[in-house]
């Protein structure tokens, strides 16, 4: 079967894998499941756990969030939002939608504020929760969370797994998750970016206070990979964390001195 950490190291190795086109519901995850181009946030689960030999310590094979609500409850292992642990399978319910299943994600962390726990999820993005087309770590109330199934993962030596051992293959006709959509390398710490936009944030994470900004060049100077906002950026115009979009990698040839 598996460990926890087998289950959240592939998750990791995921984290910035986006869906092309944009909007389009495409990725391996639903190439491999056989529904390529429909929301995917529990087709990701499913793959991570097929990756990982663990497909066993599922309770369905199911692509819908409800399906696989109930299926949990059925088989006795369903879990309320207040006693999560690494690993548990979250069902999130969002307000202002009719079903009270409407999403899924892998707690990586259940933090120590009982109010908020952190997840990884595929399919979601800060600007749709549910069906936002990105693998991202998300900072999540608790109080979203309808509950959680507990697969029975094997006792683990508390070491991550080699990483040759889990990584996934690249497929063809999808960008790998270190890369934008047209094809650039993701910026690392100590790289010069083009920033252009007009908010900074507070923390990596959704809940952070927008700052004014402005378009500049600037230097990484840290990464959260999959956090709402993953880059903290320095230059004349801007000092804290930004968004994905906002961040265009320069040639360091061109690139001015910060």
């Amino acid at each position: 079967m598996a460990t926890v950490e087998q289950i959240l190291t592939l998750a990791r190795q995921e984290l910035g894998y986006r869906e092309s086109p944009a909007k389009s519901n495409r990725t391996k995850y639903g190439k491999w499941y056989g529904l390529d181009g429909k929301p995917w946030c529990m087709m990701f689960v499913m793959w991570i756990f097929h990756r990982a030999g663990a497909s066993a310590l599922l309770p369905i094979r199911t692509a819908s969030c409800s399906d696989f609500m109930e299926a949990a409850r059925a088989a006795g292992n369903w879990h309320g939002n207040a006693d999560l642990q690494p690993g548990d399978l979250v069902i999130f319910d969002f307000p202002g939608n009719a079903s009270d299943a409407e999403h899924v994600g892998i707690v990586e962390e259940p933090g120590d504020d009982a109010a908020y726990v952190f997840t990884i999820e595929g399919n979601t993005s800060n600007d749709n929760q549910s069906n936002g087309g990105m693998v991202m770590r998300r900072k999540r109330k608790r109080s979203l969370i309808v509950g959680a199934f507990r697969p029975a993962y094997e006792a683990g030596d508390g070491k991550e797994p080699e990483p040759e051992s889990v990584t996934p293959e690249p497929e063809a006709d999808n960008p790998d998750a270190d890369q934008y959509l047209y094809g650039e390398p993701e910026p690392e710490a100590g790289d010069m970016v083009a920033f252009k936009g007009h908010s900074q944030f507070s923390s990596p994470y959704d809940d952070a206070e927008a700052i004014p900004a402005a378009a500049c060049a600037a230097q990484v100077v840290a990464c959260s990979r999959g956090a709402a906002h993953p880059f903290k950026l320095y230059g004349t115009g801007v000092g804290a964390w930004a968004d994905f979009d906002d961040v265009k990698p320069l040639d360091p040839r061109a690139a001015p001195k910060i």
